[in-house]
């Protein structure tokens, strides 16, 4: 893998909470947009704001499955500062509400009924 390609992952990885922005990891990985969006793309499959949204919603996920954390906090923990722009993330990435993701995973794997 490219190692600037790498490098942004790791940073995305790493400082997803925080507010980053694709001119900051542009800045970060020292290249241009175009060339980091091309770069990004052809190496992960994903533009860079896709890959990020996807860490995010894999990592909120991970909490609500936990049961101990609300919709609020999930939100606010993966760098989310609007509530409509998560949910309608989350219901993109997985199909489904954060409320009933995180119900679904308190009740457990639905019983299988043979016969």
């Amino acid at each position: 893998m490219d190692p600037r390609v790498e490098a942004v992952r790791r940073i995305i990885e790493a400082e997803y909470k925080c507010r980053l922005t694709v001119p900051e990891l542009v800045r970060r990985a020292g290249v241009s947009r175009s060339h980091l969006a091309s770069l990004f793309k052809s190496e992960t499959g994903l533009p860079v704001r896709a890959y990020l949204r996807e860490v995010r919603m894999r990592r909120a996920s991970e909490l609500l499955r936990g049961g101990g954390t609300s919709i609020k906090e999930a939100l606010q923990a993966v760098g989310y500062h609007d509530a409509s722009n998560f949910a309608r993330n989350f219901r993109s990435q997985f199909g489904r509400t954060a409320s009933q993701y995180r119900r679904e995973a308190a009740s457990g794997p639905t019983p299988v009924r043979l016969g």
